[in-house]
């Protein structure tokens, strides 16, 4: 999974490794900021102030420090009572604070409240598994979620009307070393053929 802060910088995680991050503007390599197994997905929460990560059945996040700084100590969000759902897996912010999260296993979606620490609500997707969703939408009213599994036959992309306004994102920069790498050239006269 992938996000950035507010500042522009990327953090993505590997589950086999960690958290990795890349500052913009910033002539320089990924840098392994929480070097964990078992990490999933991740955001940076709308104030910009906490970087949210899903370790399996905890939810923690870790206050960013600035350009350049070292994480916060670990902070404990919520934790689940056991893995019966699914570890967490894809996550978003509401326009209030609250932390959406997918439970991949059986297409749970669980929603906390950072501020109280408690589950305020969860809701089936309609089909088993799932793992990502983002706030989408002229009014960011549309949760869009990747569901389903080839194995399954059952790969979908579903579209939800909740009438709960997501958080939109932070923009980001368009100054950075990697990007480069990144650069893929499509020819439009090709796509939708």
């Amino acid at each position: 999974d992938i996000t950035m802060d507010a500042n522009g910088t990327v953090y993505w995680s590997v589950p086999k490794k960690g958290v990795y991050r890349l500052e913009s503007g910033k002539d320089s390599n990924p840098e392994l900021i929480v070097p964990k197994r078992g990490l999933n997905g991740l955001d940076v929460d709308p104030t910009a102030e906490y970087l949210f990560i899903n370790r399996g059945k905890r939810i923690v996040r870790h206050k960013l420090m600035g350009r350049g700084m070292p994480l916060g100590e670990e902070e404990l969000i919520y934790e689940f009572a056991d893995n019966s759902l699914g570890g967490a897996d894809g996550c978003t912010f509401d326009a209030y604070g609250n932390f959406w999260l997918m439970h991949f296993r059986k297409g749970v979606i669980s929603v906390i409240n950072p501020k109280t620490k408690d589950l305020v609500g969860q809701r089936f997707c309609g089909v088993e598994p799932a793992t990502n969703m983002a706030f989408c939408g002229p009014d960011l009213k549309d949760l869009m979620i990747t569901a389903g599994a080839p194995k399954f036959k059952n790969c979908s992309i579903l579209k939800m009307n909740l009438g709960i306004q997501g958080f939109g994102g932070h923009t980001g920069s368009t100054d950075y070393s990697m990007v480069k790498w990144l650069d893929l050239k499509v020819d439009s006269a090709k796509l939708n053929k």
